[in-house]
């Protein structure tokens, strides 16, 4: 790396390590490449040698001491923030990237912060109460869970992303936790909050199964949330005395144990797992409505407006919502059975 000068790439890391050196490639990335001294990672696969860069520790004084008084306010921060804050400072003495301030921190402040993973920085004592190191996502859901009540998101992105200089998605992504609950358009909930029990779920899931069948019955292969928030609230478990019911929060609990599944934009309707009738997706559904109630295809602007009566679409319907392999076609303005498609004259 002292002969290359300058930025090295990891293939160039790796090949030299493989090829001329003879290493098994496994134990170089395992062993050698992330215990190479002086070795600070620059960018996604580039690294350079401490000692081309020309910094020493009382250089970055300025930003460890920007650091220490965020840490005294909160118990991590990103790095992303911090190089923001400071990014006049950090060009001054050579710092290009929030990864490489990373590195230098790592290297001379090891004993002072303690960074698990890259972007997050926190103190040696918040590790050592949690017992182990928590990720970004862990910190999130810990937060919601500690509000007690509902979080808005925008609060959750003022805190993670403008405060801690986290990414947003790392906010969205709790959307896709076991343990978070959306309860309405901009709000979520900790299901522990909800003081949710196997009890309640079956409850539940019991409501939803008569209400599926009583439709069933009527020629209707689904249930709606929405009826069963409206005309069988008084039915539903009960809540926490400052939660109320909501229909996003009924299918979401419906759903939670996998044993029912919402379809269409409205996120409103539902089915069992299995379906009685194999459905499986929005196509399957549509498709059991077209074939039944109008003879295999229908005019797309009427079939669009009456599924959002019936529950299913909010706006539109496209070929991708469909996806590749349907049993719903559209052609032109018709919405068809796919294998009736060959037979259906364009309107």
């Amino acid at each position: 790396m002292l002969e290359k000068e300058g930025v090295i790439t990891y293939d160039e890391l790796r090949n030299y390590a493989v090829e001329k050196l003879c290493m098994d490639e496994s134990i170089f990335n395992v062993h050698h490449l992330p215990n190479t001294p002086n070795l600070l990672r620059i960018n996604h696969k580039e690294y350079i040698h401490l000692h081309q860069l020309g910094i020493e520790k009382y250089c970055l004084e300025p930003i460890v001491n920007h650091l220490r008084s965020i840490l005294s306010l909160s118990t991590h921060v990103s790095v992303t923030r911090l190089y923001d804050d400071k990014k006049i400072s950090c060009r001054l003495i050579g710092i290009t990237t929030p990864l490489l301030l990373f590195s230098l921190l790592q290297y001379f402040y090891d004993g002072e912060f303690y960074q698990p993973r890259y972007p997050k920085i926190c103190l040696p004592s918040i590790v050592k109460g949690h017992g182990r190191p928590t990720g970004v996502a862990t910190e999130i859901i810990g937060y919601i869970h500690d509000k007690g009540t509902l979080c808005n998101l925008t609060e959750l992105y003022q805190h993670f992303v403008d405060k801690l200089g986290y990414k947003q998605q790392s906010v969205y992504n709790v959307h896709f936790c076991d343990q978070i609950i959306r309860y309405s358009e901009g709000m979520i909930v900790h299901i522990d909050t909800l003081e949710w029990t196997e009890a309640n779920q079956a409850a539940l899931e019991l409501l939803a199964s008569t209400h599926l069948n009583d439709r069933e019955n009527a020629g209707k292969p689904y249930g709606l949330t929405s009826y069963l928030y409206e005309y069988m609230h008084d039915q539903l478990p009960d809540l926490p005395k400052h939660i109320s019911w909501t229909p996003t929060l009924i299918g979401e609990l419906l759903t939670h144990k996998k044993r029912y599944h919402i379809l269409g934009t409205q996120r409103n309707a539902f089915v069992s797992v299995p379906s009685s009738h194999g459905i499986e997706n929005l196509g399957d559904l549509l498709y059991c409505l077209l074939d039944a109630n109008y003879d295999g295809a229908a005019n797309l602007d009427q079939f669009i407006s009456d599924m959002r009566e019936s529950g299913i679409l909010k706006k539109k319907l496209t070929p991708m919502m469909l996806g590749a392999d349907s049993r719903v076609v559209i052609d032109g303005n018709v919405v068809q059975l796919a294998k009736l498609s060959r037979y259906v004259t364009r309107t």
